[in-house]
This record gives structure tokens, sequence and C-alpha cells, in this order.
């Protein structure tokens, strides 16, 4: 096995000839597909990941809105705990939907 290093572009680069294994190109080919690989899918996992926070967020305003008004009926609670509770379930509600609505689904 002959091994020969070549200066292309101020970078010394290992080609081992016994292997035909070329460093550079094989390199620049992982670093090609990683780079459009994680433009791809990080902007996917962003609209994916806003629409799932924005159902987990609907979810608990709708547990917290049902608590509030399940406290009401029965006067169980509080008034000043079930209108704290009733309003950050009514924020947590609306941000939700909001962020299920308002993102844009790219395929």
């Amino acid at each position: 096995m002959s091994k020969m290093k070549t200066i292309t572009n101020n970078t010394i680069i290992d080609v081992d000839m016994g292997d035909k294994i070329y460093k550079s190109n094989i390199e620049l080919i992982i670093g090609v597909l990683f780079v459009f690989n994680k433009t791809l899918t990080t902007k996917n996992l962003t609209m994916n990941l806003k629409r799932t926070f924005g159902a987990i967020l609907t979810v608990l305003g709708i547990i917290g809105l049902i608590y509030a008004g399940i406290g009401i009926i029965n006067h169980n609670n509080g008034a000043t705990t079930l209108i704290v509770v009733g309003l950050i379930a009514l924020l947590f509600f609306f941000s939700g939907i909001s962020l299920v609505r308002n993102t844009k689904d790219e395929a």
C-alpha cells in the first residue's frame, strides 16, 4: 500500500492508494449530505414541534377549564383559585389553538 499526500487549497489530504479510499471526496459528500439533510429536517421538525406543543397547550387548557367549571358548580375551592386556574386555562387553550392554526404545514 502506498500512501500519498497531496496539497489542495492549503490543506493536506491523505490518499490511501491501496484501498482506493479518497478521504477528501468522501468527507465532502458526507458534509454536503449532512448539511442538506439538516436544513430539510430542522424546518420540518420545527413545524411539527410547534403543532405538537400547540396540541398539548390546547389539551391542558381544556382540562383546566373543565376543572374550573366543576369547581365553580360544586363550590369546592376558593373563588380566587378557580379564577386563576380558569384564566390560565383560557390562556393555554387560545395559545394552543393559535399555534396549531397559524403553523404552516410544508411537506
